[in-house]
């Protein structure tokens, strides 16, 4: 894809899944959804929600 339209949802996409994971959700498309359920992960995303609200 090398299109305008192509970078551009391909940006649109890269930032909403910033803005869900800052308000402490998670983010579509994540490859390795094994990574979601450890406890690690669970924490910081509780960070983030605390910090900038869900």
């Amino acid at each position: 894809c090398w299109t305008d339209q192509c970078f551009a949802g391909n940006g649109a996409a890269d930032v909403k899944a910033v803005i869900e994971v800052q308000h402490g959700r998670e983010p579509r498309g994540v490859v390795n959804r094994e990574v979601l359920s450890s406890e690690r992960w669970k924490d910081r995303l509780a960070v983030f929600a605390g910090r900038f609200g869900s």
